[in-house]
């Protein structure tokens, strides 16, 4: 997923740079392909198209030891 993410933002800056408008039209055309990748990726995931996925990791709060309730009050 991070290439595709990559190949799309590298697109999307040789469009904003390109000299010509046929440059132009072929660079939004290969980051408009980019995005369908990344958009058919997510599919298959079973992500949605839209926003970024959830993280389903603990966070770092669950996997803490809890305080030590004699040595932490101050």
């Amino acid at each position: 997923m991070n290439q595709f993410l990559f190949d799309h933002q590298i697109s999307a800056m040789k469009a904003d740079r390109s000299g010509t408008a046929d440059e132009r039209r072929a660079l939004f055309q290969e980051t408009g392909d980019q995005a369908g990748r990344i958009a058919a990726w997510r599919k298959a995931n079973g992500l949605s198209n839209v926003g970024w996925p959830q993280d389903e990791r603990s966070s770092l709060t669950d996997v803490r030891k809890p305080a030590d309730s004699e040595g932490d009050a101050a």
